[in-house]
């Protein structure tokens, strides 16, 4: 379950030097040359980057071949050096987790866990990454483990975009209904202004034909008297009132419907993985009209959004997701309580800024959450609704897309009376300078 937020990731740090050691010195006690032959066969063998240094000065005593390829470095050149320059290069892509520490007391830190690794050119390569303790040949060592996981994020960036376009459409026919209003009543204004304008192009044909006759001295007074009975007839000045308004109402549905399209490209574009500086408000409003079709009928809609919140540095296909979840879950339990009773629930959404973190929180007052199913809210494929109407993924997605930024979830909520999630992501350097 989880609890109130961390405070701000700090510098990586790591556990005492009690740390469990890999060894390749077990009970037979390997000789020296033999501990060194194994080592080197593994670091032959295995298909990562493999980095061994000096536990006391940081430098790097060995390395392998996908270690090279990894850094765009040559073992001749590095050998000897401090490690530090090379990790520089790495930064975290989520909250680093604690790794072994060295045993004396001025020993840097090392973190474990997924990074960017810089290389030439200005390009960048997702790593995974783990620090070892080891003894090799009766000597202390730490081994830096780095694997390539393009391939991961790849298809992890295509697993997000699946949901996202899953849960679009699971929204879809609510979706259509948001567009298909708008459309239908700009089709009807369309039609009006069709017959208004046939009917106005001939009462200036009967005014131009007696404009004619005033001219040349002909019988206008008849064509006067079918000019002013035309005029009655076609409601002329009823249809010059209204022709406005039809316009407007017009422009009306079709800016509604490009914010709904808007909405939904903001929210589905792919190639959101990677973290940019986010806007979270226009985030809500466009989360609030891809979902609107889930709480109009039984909720209204209250938000108090801070419009000094500087930008958050998130993937923003991840957070359009998790905040979609929390919205719809929302109204999902205000419909339980609702529905068909005549009244409405609330849904209240506030953005705010608590020093270095920025709160998103989305109440309501629906049915809320039984006490005894709090601590599985956020479980995989566990939900109460009926089948057909929930997989059990929604809430868990919200939990894995926070504990991914570095986040936490607070969750407040009283049964028959409603729920309060707050979601709590880190600023970093760049949000907070935003």
């Amino acid at each position: 379950m989880p609890q109130d937020s961390p405070p701000s990731p700090a510098p990586p740090s790591a556990p005492d030097g009690d740390a469990p050691e890999a060894t390749l010195q077990g009970p037979a006690c390997l000789p020296p040359e033999e501990a060194g032959a194994m080592l080197q066969a593994i670091l032959t063998g295995i298909r990562a980057g493999a980095v061994i240094l000096d536990p006391t000065s940081f430098t790097v005593t060995e390395l392998n071949g996908v270690a090279e390829e990894l850094f765009a470095i040559r073992r001749q050149d590095v050998i000897g050096r401090n490690y530090r320059e090379l990790s520089a290069r790495l930064t975290p892509l989520e909250q680093p987790s604690p790794g072994p520490q060295t045993r004396e007391q001025d020993d840097m830190a090392f973190a474990g866990g997924e990074f960017l690794l810089a290389r030439p050119g200005g390009k960048s390569l997702p790593v995974s990454r783990t620090i070892l303790n080891a003894s090799v040949g009766g000597k202390r060592r730490l081994i830096d483990i780095l694997f390539d996981i393009s391939e991961k994020k790849t298809m992890e960036r295509e697993l997000g975009l699946a949901r996202k376009l899953e849960a679009i459409g699971q929204l879809a026919s609510g979706i259509a209904h948001e567009i298909n209003t708008p459309v239908q009543y700009v089709g009807g204004n369309l039609s009006f202004l069709n017959d208004a304008f046939t009917d106005l192009a001939g009462y200036l044909a009967r005014l131009e034909a007696l404009g004619d006759a005033l001219r040349d001295g002909r019988d206008w007074a008849r064509l006067l008297e079918e000019a002013d009975k035309a005029r009655g007839e076609l409601r002329v000045q009823e249809l010059l009132d209204e022709i406005p308004g039809a316009i407007a109402d017009s422009l009306t549905g079709v800016d509604r419907v490009a914010v709904i399209v808007g909405a939904m490209r903001t929210f589905s574009h792919p190639g959101q993985a990677e973290r940019r500086l986010v806007d979270v408000n226009r985030a809500v409003e466009a989360t609030l009209v891809i979902a609107r079709n889930e709480w109009k009928y039984d909720a209204d809609v209250e938000t108090d959004l801070d419009p000094e919140l500087p930008l958050l540095p998130c993937s923003p296909g991840d957070f359009n997701q998790a905040l979609l979840n929390v919205v719809v879950n929302a109204a999902h339990a205000v419909s339980e309580r609702f529905h068909g009773s005549g009244a409405k629930g609330v849904i209240r959404i506030s953005t705010a800024r608590d020093g270095d973190w920025m709160e998103i929180t989305v109440g309501d007052t629906g049915v809320g959450i039984p006490r005894e199913n709090l601590e599985r809210i956020f479980d995989p494929f566990f939900t109460t609704k009926e089948v057909g109407k929930g997989t059990g993924q929604g809430l868990a997605i919200v939990h894995s897309v926070v504990s991914r930024h570095g986040g936490a979830i607070r969750l407040d909520s009283t049964p028959g009376e409603g729920t309060r999630f707050t979601l709590r992501f880190p600023l970093g350097r760049e949000g907070a300078a935003a």
